[in-house]
């Protein structure tokens, strides 16, 4: 048996008649493996699902990544996949790339969709939201720590040397004045004015007044007010997604993406013991107020 294979592969044509078909069987399995596994793309559409799952912040996301992302999009579609409660001054630019997008875009909010998160959602051509989740909440705040009452109970008083009247607005160890309070209500409504105009152009607001107060609303209560189109889940974006593109939703390859950043293992650690750190200086703190 050895000696007739050998008979066989010393015939040249023969030889190169088995390494052709090796070859071609070869190049036919990777070809039906491409296509099952990436090769789709020839024949279906390519939706994204972006999935913004934490406070919409450099500190949590990488904003410019996803903003490139956007502004050089390549897919058929996109799917807002948002569950955050909001975030700060750098959503615009979140808001922009999204805007300029000419593609079907669809928002799906899970559990959290409010404050800048839904700024995010109101931009897309479609907004599915869980019967229960959380959305709205439209408007602005700043919030810091006072500690100037805390200071004087132990008798400690921060020396301010400052240029330029307004060069500590905010300073969280002195009271602010009710000019300094107007001036930062004025910068905060600027700014939020933008977010209510982005929503009241492309959203069909039915109560104005209730939906720009700042008040949250259940899905069921958003959908009255035109916050969302539907009530449904993920499959629902995935469907309505699919109609846009006047497909099967079995005909879609939908691609999730995220843009959260991994916090290293070391920084969870260091977090952790200053957060025991700060626990035990809080109560230390108290027993000598008391």
């Amino acid at each position: 048996m050895i000696s007739f294979i050998r008979n066989i592969w010393k015939n040249r044509s023969t030889k190169f008649f088995i390494i052709l078909s090796v070859v071609f069987i070869f190049v036919i399995a990777l070809a039906a493996y491409v296509i099952k596994n990436a090769g789709y793309f020839i024949h279906k559409k390519t939706v994204y699902v972006v999935k913004i799952d934490d406070v919409i912040s450099y500190k949590y996301m990488d904003i410019d990544k996803l903003s490139n992302f956007l502004e050089n999009f390549k897919g058929d579609g996109l799917i807002l996949y948002i569950d955050s409660p909001g975030g700060g001054l750098e959503t615009f630019k979140i808001v922009q790339a999204i805007k300029n997008l000419s593609v079907p875009k669809v928002c799906y909010i899970k559990y959290y969709g409010t404050s800048a998160a839904y700024w995010i959602c109101s931009q897309a051509d479609y907004i599915v939201a869980e019967p229960y989740a959380i959305t709205g909440s439209i408007g602005g705040v700043i919030m810091y720590m006072n500690f100037a009452g805390l200071l004087r109970k132990i008798g400690v008083e921060p020396v301010i040397i400052k240029e330029g009247r307004l060069k500590d607005l905010g300073n969280p160890y002195r009271n602010l004045t009710e000019h300094e309070k107007e001036i930062l209500h004025r910068k905060l409504k600027i700014f939020v004015d933008k977010f209510k105009n982005d929503v009241l152009n492309k959203r069909n607001i039915h109560n104005r007044s209730a939906v720009l107060s700042g008040e949250w609303f259940f899905g069921i209560e958003a959908k009255e007010l035109g916050l969302v189109d539907n009530l449904g889940d993920y499959e629902t974006a995935k469907n309505i997604i699919a109609e846009e593109l006047n497909t099967s939703k079995n005909d879609i390859a939908f691609v999730e993406i995220s843009f959260k950043k991994e916090e290293l293992w070391i920084s969870k650690i260091f977090g952790m013991v200053l957060d025991f750190i700060l626990k035990r200086s809080i109560e230390n703190l108290y027993g000598v107020l008391e």
